[in-house]
């Protein structure tokens, strides 16, 4: 009978033993596979915010410029995101990224490329808050007007992020302000509730407000 538990317990030994071992073989090479898109060199140029390496990789014609990383993204829409919690550094960003902007387009990325969430470059950067680089996606005919998974567009994003010059930049290009997410949610909504939640940014979503109340 200790010999049937002795070998009953070792089995269940082993069995443990390999699903753990399967499990993080799994992880390593996920980890890896996320790595290596992360470490592209277009990727690796914008984030170190190089744009004349940037310039050579993407001239050089030996790279796929819409490679997609695991959440389907390319490396336009890499250039037109950042997150900081400083508008300082948000708009140093903005002022190196931007040229990053034509040069990419230029070398043939797919300008309204949309990523898994349904979000394209000119969305992510409306998110972000950096005005000019939507600038710079406007002005290549980046369209406003695509929508993402959860119904949102570029306007609304900027909307919820209380980013008003962006904003003032979408509606001059005629972007739709009565558009509804999927929470039936408009712009103008969305920047009350924002007032609302961080009112340490009143002034900026006070002014999206004047700005989409307009006729």
């Amino acid at each position: 009978m200790n010999k049937l538990k002795t070998i009953l317990f070792d089995g269940f030994i082993l069995f443990l033993a390999s699903t753990i071992f399967v499990l993080i073989a799994d992880y390593g090479f996920s980890f890896l596979k996320d790595k290596g898109v992360k470490d592209a060199p277009l990727v690796t140029a914008i984030n170190q915010e190089k744009i004349e390496k940037l310039t050579s990789l993407a001239e050089s014609g030996s790279l796929d410029i819409n490679q997609l990383d695991s959440h389907k993204r390319t490396a336009l829409m890499r250039a037109a995101y950042v997150n900081y919690d400083s508008l300082d550094r948000t708009a140093e960003a903005d002022k190196k990224r931007a040229p990053m902007i034509p040069v990419l387009i230029t070398n043939g990325a797919a300008i309204d490329q949309q990523d898994s969430h349904g979000w394209s470059a000119l969305m992510w950067a409306s998110w972000s808050g950096m005005p000019l680089v939507v600038e710079q996606l406007l002005e290549a005919k980046a369209s406003h007007e695509l929508v993402g998974l959860q119904g949102h567009t570029a306007l609304t994003l900027a909307a919820m992020r209380g980013n008003a010059k962006v904003i003032e930049m979408l509606t001059q290009h005629g972007a739709n302000t009565q558009v509804q997410t999927k929470s039936e949610q408009m712009a103008i909504d969305l920047a009350t509730l924002g007032m609302k939640k961080y009112p340490d940014k009143e002034a900026g979503y006070k002014k999206i407000i004047t700005l989409l109340s307009k006729p």
